[in-house]
């Protein structure tokens, strides 16, 4: 199955529009899941290319993010927001495409859920590294606050 999101990219200079592919799929020899996400940005002087195939599709996402933090573009979106990360269950539940916002010191809920491809006013722009960082940080902060 084959599904297609489009998405802001956002660098120093300049934005552009993306659209990732998103497969769904199963390994043909062990039988797991897999997902690749195949990313093409949009420029004038011609169409970029970028895939990463994971598990999960936060974990393409990831990778993808990777490949095009150094060339300065970050994207714009909820799976790119510094203070949004999956847990494990809706990882196993959604392969990733569903995330939380998080507060710190506050446990995240239900109505907490986003679309990592989704996109809106409260997004952080970050680094996969900051992104990490954060969650780490918001973890600890639960421990802290009981």
């Amino acid at each position: 199955m084959t599904y297609y999101r489009h998405v802001r990219l956002l660098s120093r200079v300049r934005s552009a529009d993306g659209c990732f592919a998103i497969d769904e799929s199963k390994d043909p020899i062990r039988g797991d899941p897999v997902v690749q996400l195949t990313l093409t940005i949009t420029l004038p002087e011609g169409d970029a290319h970028y895939s990463a195939v994971c598990p999960t599709a936060f974990g393409a996402f990831q990778r993808i993010r990777r490949q095009i933090e150094p060339l300065g573009w970050r994207l714009h979106c909820y799976g790119a927001s510094l203070n949004v990360f999956p847990s494990r269950l809706y990882i196993d539940l959604s392969s990733g495409i569903r995330a939380y916002r998080m507060k710190m010191g506050i446990p995240a809920q239900l109505h907490d859920l986003v679309n990592i491809f989704d996109t809106g006013d409260d997004v952080i722009l970050s680094t996969v590294a900051e992104q990490s960082a954060f969650y780490q940080s918001w973890l600890h902060s639960l421990h802290a606050a009981v």
